[in-house]
């Protein structure tokens, strides 16, 4: 018996149904749409956007800055290389993370925890550096934003989990 020749017998899969539709406006009974943890953290997001919008526009402005009254040059010039260093990636990076945070995009959130947890490695490794904030409240303000970044990511994952 030649077995090319034979036909199998094929199992047929069913067929792919679509998935629902994803409706962020489509409310629940009550008026409520059950979302209360997103949308929570798209306002903690958001406003901690503004934050960092105010942030790097210190750093620029310490970049930019006319520098000290009847002395030509910058301020900026006159710092340590090491301070320098910290001013332009915290100036940088704060749009950035500021930009992502406001679309409430992943990669926002990403960056703006590398923000973060940077600035609270130079407010605790590097107090000398003297950016931002100072290095006690900058430590503590960084490291209390990101705990409530944590704690609103989870609530919101546990609310898309259940609904």
């Amino acid at each position: 018996m030649n077995v090319a020749a034979t036909p199998k017998a094929r199992t047929r899969l069913p067929e792919a149904q679509p998935a629902p539709p994803i409706v962020f406006g489509a409310a629940r009974e009550g008026g409520d749409d059950g979302r209360r943890w997103g949308r929570a953290l798209m306002w903690f997001m958001r406003i901690v956007a503004l934050l960092w919008i105010g942030f790097g526009l210190y750093y620029w402005s310490l970049i930019l800055g006319p520098g000290q009254a009847g002395v030509e040059g910058s301020a900026f010039l006159d710092m340590p290389l090491a301070r320098q260093t910290g001013v332009v990636f915290f100036a940088t990076l704060d749009l950035v993370a500021a930009i992502g945070l406001w679309l409430v995009a992943p990669w926002g959130g990403v960056v703006w925890l590398f923000t973060a947890l940077s600035e609270i490695v130079a407010a605790g490794v590097l107090p000398h550096l003297r950016l931002g904030l100072g290095p006690g409240v900058s430590l503590s303000f960084n490291a209390a934003l990101v705990a409530a970044f944590f704690l609103l990511n989870i609530m919101a994952a546990r609310e898309q989990d259940e609904g």
